[in-house]
């Protein structure tokens, strides 16, 4: 169980008149398991007011930070780097799964959204689980207003993707630029509808007991994640894609059934929640495939849980 607790209310205005845009980062503390991890660390001006908010806010002061975790390497969710001598900046991926172990929480990456790789956190306080986004979610009103974010975008499309299925897991979110707020079935209907009405995606749900196992079936594809068992060839001959994750015997046992299937290795799989303009995307890391977007210009798209 985490304690979550947005330190600076980030924000964002532009100045049409100059064509300026004043910004300045969110910055959020997560404590859990004698761990206290800061989550950005706000523009190179407001050092003092982050000291100010830690002290006030928690009774804590900059030396008690344990880890840092950057979004991504902007300006304004840097700046204070330097004041945090004695906390650890992570960074690797090894780095954040031992952060994940320790405190109980999500830490994520997704690359080609709102910067090349922006990582997020999803903690759970014991009764709702909260997002803590960075500028996959620049504030609330982005959700209705895409003009927030459209110009920001590496990736539109598949930041609106990444967006949704972000939404479905949490009930609060603090954005990049602005105050925690609470997801509601509007919020999260209009996320949905960005990302699939109008387009050319089918969204699949799989439910499988299995976690290393996963079959998939779309218009133009069947798609199975590792070995599968069917009852007669003309169920292995439909196959059009056969995922292995794993170069152990076990995940492919049945390889030469699959007459009509292209491979795919495990070594031509990205690591989670990547994002790349080639056939297969981001598959897979040890947990269960609940979500997919296939599209029907030959890209498909595999997001894990």
């Amino acid at each position: 169980m985490s304690v979550i607790t947005q330190l600076i209310e980030g924000y964002v205005s532009g100045d049409e008149a100059t064509s300026t845009t004043k910004a300045s980062g969110s910055v959020t503390l997560i404590e859990s398991n004698n761990r206290i991890l800061l989550f950005d660390c706000g523009d190179p001006w407001n050092e003092e007011e982050l000291k100010e908010s830690l002290f006030k806010k928690k009774c804590l002061k900059v030396n008690n930070i344990t880890d840092v975790i950057i979004s991504h390497w902007h300006i304004d969710h840097i700046g204070n780097l330097n004041a945090f001598e004695n906390g650890k900046l992570r960074t690797s991926l090894e780095e954040f799964n031992e952060i994940e172990k320790l405190m109980n929480i999500t830490i994520g990456m997704v690359k080609e959204c709102h910067s090349n790789e922006d990582v997020y956190i999803i903690a759970f306080d014991g009764k709702d689980y909260t997002l803590v986004a960075g500028d996959l979610f620049e504030n609330e009103d982005d959700i209705w207003n895409e003009k927030y974010w459209y110009s920001q975008s590496k990736n539109i499309y598949h930041q609106k993707l990444q967006r949704y299925l972000l939404s479905i897991k949490v009930n609060f979110i603090i954005p990049g630029h602005g105050p925690l707020f609470k997801l509601t079935e509007r919020h999260k209907q209009k996320l949905y509808d960005d990302a699939f009405k109008g387009s050319d995606l089918i969204k699949i749900h799989t439910v499988i007991d299995n976690k290393y196992k996963c079959y998939i079936e779309g218009i133009d594809y069947c798609i199975i994640i590792n070995d599968w068992n069917f009852n007669s060839d003309e169920e292995y001959k439909k196959i059009t894609h056969f995922v292995v994750t794993h170069n152990i015997y076990d995940y492919f046992v049945n390889i030469k059934k699959f007459s009509n299937a292209k491979i795919i290795m495990d070594n031509d799989i990205a690591i989670k929640n990547s994002y790349f303009p080639n056939e297969l995307v981001g598959a897979y890391n040890g947990k269960q495939l609940t979500v997919v977007a296939i599209s029907s210009d030959g890209n498909f798209y595999t997001i894990v849980d």
